[in-house]
């Protein structure tokens, strides 16, 4: 999508760190 690097800002940083956190509570669940 064209557009997409653009748009990359605090909103895309946001969507990142919170994807890697439910990642990383995902691992630590499972690992318990």
């Amino acid at each position: 999508m064209p557009g997409l690097r653009l748009n990359a800002g605090p909103l895309h940083l946001a969507a990142i760190v919170l994807a890697h956190f439910a990642c990383m509570s995902l691992i630590v669940w499972l690992s318990l």
